[in-house]
């Protein structure tokens, strides 16, 4: 296979892996399926099955494409300060899940720890994201932005969970919110997590 064809799989394969990942944040894991990816990505189903050997793997990649897009963007905000960079990554992870309006029932998110813990690659981003996000909490730290008595990935455990009080998994009997009501949730759940790891300011008696 020359170069140029190898280059153009490798295109086709990580568009197809936007495709489903769009669809399993706008489905979930139950209802999605490979029939509908084929449909979406136009591409046939044996075509599919020569990039993926199985939804699971095919689920286990796009899930790697997330930590992926994730490096990507803290790549892009290097020359900001440390807790500017955790504050818009959290507006943009907020910002995703209001977009997608996704709401995975528990039993999806059962279903993706085992497959998360059933692909080494996909551990591997995992934690090389979470160690990237812990150094500029570290870094945070060290400049006065962030108390340095909390633990580096409690700060960052605390930027996974806050993301999920826009579209809470647990309460899918939630009204709908209009989105001038998103963006100001947005906002707020923003500005709690700064005032929760900033450092007190002491005023002199």
């Amino acid at each position: 296979m020359t170069a140029i064809r190898e280059k153009q799989l490798q295109k086709r394969k990580q568009e197809t892996l936007d495709v489903a990942l769009r669809l399993l944040m706008e489905r979930g894991y139950s209802n999605f399926n490979m029939d509908d990816l084929a449909d979406e990505a136009g591409i046939s189903k044996p075509t599919l099955y020569q990039y993926f050997n199985s939804k699971d793997e095919l689920v286990s990649q796009a899930m790697v494409r997330v930590y992926e897009k994730i490096e990507e963007l803290l790549a892009t905000l290097e020359d900001q300060s440390p807790l500017t960079r955790l504050e818009h990554f959290l507006r943009t992870a907020l910002k995703t899940r209001a977009e997608k309006h996704y709401l995975a029932a528990p039993a999806d998110m059962e279903m993706m720890r085992a497959i998360i813990h059933q692909y080494p690659p996909m551990v591997e981003h995992v934690r090389v994201v979470k160690a990237k996000l812990e150094h500029i909490v570290r870094e945070a730290q060290a400049q006065g932005e962030i108390d340095p008595s909390l633990p580096a990935w409690v700060v960052v455990n605390t930027l996974f969970s806050f993301q999920r009080v826009i579209f809470n998994p647990f309460s899918q009997n939630d009204p709908p919110r209009s989105d001038d009501e998103l963006a100001a949730a947005m906002e707020s759940v923003v500005r709690l997590f700064k005032r929760g790891v900033q450092m007190e300011i002491q005023i002199p008696a």
